[in-house]
């Protein structure tokens, strides 16, 4: 008897009906996946937004502090 092997050319089940009928009733993994991908984007776009709105403010803050009002002598008093 030939050792067995896991060639998909050298598996005897592949031509068993109940292996096939098993094997196509199975949840294909692919949309588990695209599920766990679109998830991992939209955290990451959430993580960038929050993190351009924090710099954004940050950078406005920092703006605002910078602002001073002219002296009174070099303003123009027409």
């Amino acid at each position: 008897m030939p050792a067995p092997t896991l060639h998909p050319s050298h598996d005897s089940r592949r031509n068993d009906p109940m292996h096939r009928a098993h094997a196509s009733s199975a949840p294909k993994p692919v949309g588990r996946r695209r599920w766990i991908v679109a998830i991992a984007v939209l955290l990451l776009l959430g993580g960038y937004v929050a993190a351009v709105t924090w710099v954004g403010r940050r950078l406005e803050t920092d703006v605002q502090k910078s602002i001073h009002p002219m002296p009174a002598m070099l303003t123009d008093q027409r």
